[in-house]
């Protein structure tokens, strides 16, 4: 979480070098970091690859213990930083950013371990004979390649436990499905290890030795489909690598006794005050790579004691909040559990279990003290359950938990929270693009501009104001408080740079404010380093601290205005869009709104081509857009020679007021080649001055309607319909009337009056002569106004 200047070692580093589409924004493209193994309390040379790198500045760590010096600046596509790495630098993954004079990277990850690592061998080692050493308690870099295999061994003595470990999803560099096997001095098969609940697709083996002599252990893709960016970091030592812990949780900072639980049901006793969501098993000076993720919650809990397979076999209840822990340890088990309540009281029942590495597939039910079903859920919070239900009475209620499919297992550990239901949000940044997750969640601001995201709202039982807070930025930044009324959820958030900052970058907690203060939420962000489409997430890094860079200027500047009349529902409204040019750019620049309010549509962008300065963007407002001034801002981007820059116009305001008038089509029917009128009712809402301009829309080829022209105390006019001798038959609906409202010297556009309809008939057969004498024709009636349907088919029957 700061701004690399360097004072710290790093352990074991292992680096996501994604190769994803780079960052708007001039932005540097940070491809790969090496090496991706590193120690602690040591001072490596962490090299950066991608493209724009010749500015780089500083690294943005998200957790304290690595510092960088100044870079070595070696090309455009290459820097390094010399590194301190301290002695204390927490174990496991190191999320950071590369800033540079013009942009922030995209996120990318080291790995810290205690153990020294080595790249893999030059020679061969894809047998067992030619498996390469390695000592224990150290680490292996390597990649594996199609049909590859890579073979490693290591000296164990009878008893001594072995724990071998894969990282390969989780460097977020490529889909890379390990597969990791181990051998004994035999050469036969001891364990193998693909999926795992805690690691998900990266393997783990932890085994006590049965014999002396060497071990071998083999790393494959599960398919034999490597590549050459299959890279993987395996480390093995006589460290505990366990696959659960219980209790699942802890109260932050107090000392709490925890059994870890191996995979072969062997545990391990240890007493540690947690700090953050994450244990390190440790015994003999030895620790994990990777820890087991807990719970860290002040809520009061009961561990279970067995048995407790029925609602009779329940400790005493708790008072609400609270929450419960427990194993289901084989097939067919059930645990109860007893809780206090209120009638009328709202409460929420979660379960943590997949979302804390178990196995376990959780199904919840709530019952009554007489153990009286009331309700289940199996799913609801993704992959874990979620119960929301209101109690029907004061008194005690019964929460069992089950496998779902009746499974079991010394590690299927779980967690159940039994809180009241209370108003809750939730805030971040919008995810642009579907396959790229860091897509505009860099807040790289030019000099002397603005940048706007859209801020993702999701709201539990609650429709109060939110606002958007930072207690600290940039100097020379500053937020634009927008505020999301009520049951908006999404809102643009607009930061603006002053000419004078300072070029920087840093990690800002920002939050979510509810107008009364009593609700606030951190505004997070999710990095999806490795997300396949329809499969989910292999790896992901989860943070409430926002990148916010101040950049070097653009090329250009943005400016929309709005006119000085409203928008009114059901009609348009045009906003002008002016760029100023630096003298050396010339490029095409291509607009869009990264936020527009409920019922508001326009196209997807607009250009302003080379040699052109301005453009009109036309807003379309619908019926249900709530009438109210509403604040846009328009963004642009635009390819430099720099890469492709990113920024903002200022906030602009328009005016949403119901429609002036509203009109009604009637219908009318004619033949081919004979003009017609159709008649149009108008009621008016708000008195204007002038007239307006009526014209008839909708209708096909072959027909010319001609505009009129209304006063505000015109309740009916007929809109003239010349119709074509070839025009076509049949009836014409969806006809409407676009309506131009004056009002100061301009123009406000109302679309109304939809549904008219214009029936057109062919010309009518001539009748064969006879004798006798034709009926005298009835007069017509005449009359200005056009004759409505009926009254047609009536003189047509009585001709």
């Amino acid at each position: 979480m700061r701004l690399a200047t360097l004072a710290s070692p790093v352990l074991c580093a292992l680096v996501t070098s994604c190769l994803i589409a780079p960052l708007l924004a001039f932005s540097p493209q940070l491809n790969g970091a090496y090496p991706n193994g590193l120690k602690r309390d040591t001072s490596p040379t962490l090299n950066l690859h991608g493209k724009q790198l010749s500015k780089a500045k500083a690294l943005l760590f998200y957790r304290p213990g690595i510092q960088a010096a100044t870079p070595e600046i070696h090309s455009d596509t290459h820097v390094a930083f010399p590194l301190t790495i301290a002695a204390d630098c927490p174990i496991g993954e190191h999320p950071f950013r590369l800033h540079c004079a013009d942009g922030t990277s995209y996120q990318r990850t080291l790995w810290v371990s205690p153990y020294p690592t080595i790249g893999e061998t030059k020679e061969a080692n894809d047998t067992l004979d030619q498996a390469q050493e390695m000592r224990l308690n150290s680490a292996v870099r390597g990649i594996t390649k199609v049909e590859d295999l890579d073979f490693y061994k290591v000296h164990l003595a009878k008893g001594q436990r072995l724990s071998a470990e894969l990282f390969a999803m989780r460097l977020g560099r490529k889909f890379f499905d390990a597969h990791l096997t181990l051998f004994g001095p035999d050469h036969k098969v001891i364990a193998t290890s693909d999926d795992t609940a805690l690691t998900k697709q990266d393997p783990y083996i932890s085994t006590v030795a049965k014999s002396d002599g060497f071990h071998y252990l083999t790393i494959r893709e599960a398919s034999y489909e490597g590549s050459d960016q299959s890279r993987y970091l395996l480390v093995v030592g006589d460290y505990l690598r366990p696959a659960a812990v219980m209790p699942p949780a802890a109260q932050p900072n107090k000392e709490t006794s925890f059994t870890f639980i191996l995979d072969d049901g062997s545990t391990h006793q240890q007493t540690l005050s947690p700090k953050t969501p994450s244990l390190f098993a440790g015994a003999d000076g030895q620790t994990a790579l990777s820890p087991v993720p807990i719970t860290l919650s002040p809520l009061t809990y009961q561990n279970e004691i067995e048995p407790n397979n029925a609602g009779k076999d329940t400790q005493p209840a708790l008072d609400l909040p609270c929450a419960f822990h427990g194993v289901v340890q084989q097939a067919g088990d059930v645990d109860w559990f007893r809780f206090r309540g209120k009638k009328d009281q709202e409460i929420r029942i979660t379960v943590r279990a997949r979302t804390l590495g178990s196995p376990l597939d959780a199904r919840i039910y709530l019952r009554d003290h007489k153990a009286k079903y009331l309700a289940n859920n199996d799913d609801s919070n993704h992959p874990d359950s979620r119960l929301d239900f209101k109690l029907p009475a004061d008194g005690e209620y019964l929460v069992n938990i089950r496998d779902h499919l009746g499974k079991g297992s010394p590690t299927s550990t779980y967690r159940i929270e039994v809180t009241p239901r209370t108003p809750s949000v939730t805030a971040s940044l919008n995810r642009e693009d579907r396959n790229d997750s860091q897509k505009s969640k860099v807040i790289n601001i030019p000099r002397g501009s603005h940048l706007a995201y859209r801020l993702n709202l999701k709201r539990d039982k609650n429709n109060a104001n939110f606002t958007p807070h930072a207690a600290k930025l940039p100097p020379g930044v500053t937020l634009h408080p927008i505020t999301a009324s009520k049951s908006l959820n999404d809102i643009p958030i607009v930061f603006s740079a002053a000419p004078d900052a300072p070029l920087s970058s840093g990690l800002f907690p920002l939050t979510l404010q509810s107008d009364d203060k009593k609700i606030t939420a951190p505004i997070t962000e999710t990095v999806e380093h490795l997300f396949v489409n329809n499969q989910g997430i292999y790896h992901s890094y989860s943070s409430d601290l926002l990148t916010i860079c101040v950049m070097e200027e653009a090329p250009f500047t943005l400016n929309l205005s709005a006119p000085n009349i409203p928008a009114v529902q059901n009609g348009t409204i045009s906003l002008l869009a002016k760029i100023q040019r630096k003298e050396s750019f010339d490029s095409e620049v291509t607009l869009f709104f990264p936020w527009l309010p409920p019922g508001v549509s326009a196209p997807a962008n607009v250009k302003i081509p080379k040699g052109k300065d301005s453009a009109h963007y036309t807003l379309s407002i619908k019926g249900d857009c709530k009438p109210q001034d509403w604040q846009l801002c328009l963004s642009a981007t635009a390819p430099t020679k720099q890469g492709t820059v990113q920024l903002s116009s200022n906030l602009t305001t328009i005016s949403v007021k119901p429609p002036y008038l509203t009109a009604k089509l009637s219908m009318a029917a004619t033949t081919q080649g004979v003009d017609t009128q159709l008649l149009c009712t108008i009621d008016h809402h708000t008195p204007f001055a002038g007239q307006a301009e009526v014209s008839l829309h909708g209708l096909p080829d072959g027909f010319t309607a001609t505009p009129v022209k209304i006063d505000s105390k015109t309740t009916e006019t007929s809109i003239p319909i010349t119709v074509a001798k070839d025009a076509r038959t049949g009836k014409h609906g969806n006809l409407f009337v676009h309506v131009k409202v004056p009002e100061n010297k301009q123009s406000i556009p109302h679309n109304t009056g939809h549904g008219g309809t214009l029936r057109v008939d062919p010309p009518p057969k001539k009748q064969v002569a006879n004798n006798k004498a034709p009926a005298p024709a009835k007069p017509k009636p005449t009359t200005k106004k056009p004759l409505s349907r009926l009254e047609q088919l009536r003189q047509q029957l009585a001709q």
